[in-house]
């Protein structure tokens, strides 16, 4: 294995992925699922009650790009009265072809870029255009993006 693999910080990840292009990408990604272009599989869920945490593991393959890519999610319930995030996140890119890894992204903003994607792609697609208010669930991060996206498609 080659030893140059990029890591990709959250703030070039927020740089590289601006939400009105997250949003088209959104879309692209909906309707490959749908071709059956892009496969994600039921995402697996280690539960660690112990330390009050669970992990998540998701992976996903485009039969158009022949890459996979695997994003390991830690939720741990503790870690805000510790004035840590709750979730930290790494996405490892692949090759599919020939398995090498080409890029490990720190993927904390990535999935809450996705999540207010698919919110604003939503609003797009099913909300009235002439809509003026949105009702957001949580303050969190991702309620944050959720609330940019809509802003954009609205």
């Amino acid at each position: 294995m080659r030893n140059n693999i990029p890591f990709i910080t959250d703030e070039k990840v927020k740089e590289l992925l601006p939400m009105n292009e997250a949003i088209e990408l959104m879309e692209k990604v909906f309707i490959q699922i749908t071709n059956k272009i892009v496969t994600i599989p039921q995402r697996i869920n280690l539960e660690m009650p112990e330390v009050k945490a669970d992990s998540l593991i998701m992976p996903v393959y485009s039969s158009d790009d022949k890459k996979y890519g695997v994003k390991i999610v830690s939720l741990n319930r503790d870690n805000p009265a510790k004035d840590l995030p709750f979730i930290h996140a790494l996405m490892i890119l692949f090759d599919a072809e020939n398995g090498k890894p080409l890029a490990i992204l720190d993927a904390e903003n990535l999935t809450a870029i996705r999540t207010g994607a698919a919110a604003g792609l939503a609003t797009k697609l099913l909300s009235n255009p002439q809509s003026s208010i949105a009702a957001i669930f949580g303050a969190g991060v991702q309620a944050k993006y959720q609330l940019k996206a809509i802003c954009k498609v609205r």
